[in-house]
């Protein structure tokens, strides 16, 4: 009773559509949640983002669960995660990814790695969007997050308006690994928002190739069209 007339006063909004919530829907309205536009990657090799990847890199693993959408529900969700403060909706955007990727293996021994940000942007936001991400894929399906394990070397300008190569270019280089030996023989999983030219993942993977691991992969939210 007190919440519907909490919600009469102070009106929660939809991320996605910004219609009003229902009382008990939290951040997503049902509709947006049913209409996200998944990729329906899976695990399988023949998806297109494991196969570009797959083509430079070592890795067992690839898979994004959304397409992002320029102006659709995706772009929006990332937006207010990134830029108006809701690490809550970080945590349900994982377990909504966890929705796409259950069955598919098995996370109980999956180390779950975000990619870093740059302390600077990690002040000013309060948080790593993509450890929220990976602590809700972890907490649905399993394994443990290491928020500390990679670090950001460089502070970078925003991606929006960068020409693909420029974006490549600019990604490349930038991280490094803070905690070597607590990866050693870990079946890895990189986890970042979106997958867009695949220089961010690709700088990764290129650092992450020093190290002797079980496994590596990478997942992402989102997944860009060109």
């Amino acid at each position: 009773m007190i919440n519907d007339v909490l919600d009469f006063i102070y009106p929660r909004y939809c991320f996605g559509c910004r219609n009003v919530l229902l009382s008990d829907e939290k951040k997503l309205c049902l509709t947006c949640r049913l209409n996200l536009p998944r990729t329906r990657f899976g695990g399988r090799a023949t998806n297109p983002m494991f196969r570009f990847l797959r083509s430079q890199h070592a890795i067992q693993f690839a898979s994004a669960s959304f397409f992002f959408e320029k102006n659709g529900c995706t772009q929006q969700v990332l937006h207010a995660l990134k830029y108006h403060h809701q690490p809550q909706l970080g945590i349900l955007m994982g377990t909504l990814m966890a929705q796409e990727l259950e069955g598919i293996r098995k996370y109980d021994e999956v180390t779950w790695i975000p990619v870093p940000i740059h302390p600077q942007k990690r002040r000013i936001r309060g948080y790593n969007q993509s450890e929220l991400l990976a602590r809700g894929l972890c907490r649905e399906l399993g394994g443990k997050v290491l928020g500390s394990a990679l670090n950001c070397m460089a502070q970078s300008q925003s991606q929006t308006h960068k020409h693909r190569s420029e974006r490549w270019t600019s990604n490349q280089s930038r991280f490094g690994i803070e905690h070597a030996t607590d990866l050693i023989g870990q079946q890895v999983i990189i986890v970042d928002d979106v997958f867009t030219t695949g220089a961010t993942i690709s700088g990764l993977l290129n650092v992450m190739s020093e190290l002797e691991l079980d496994s590596l992969g990478c997942v992402t939210f989102g997944y860009t069209i060109y």
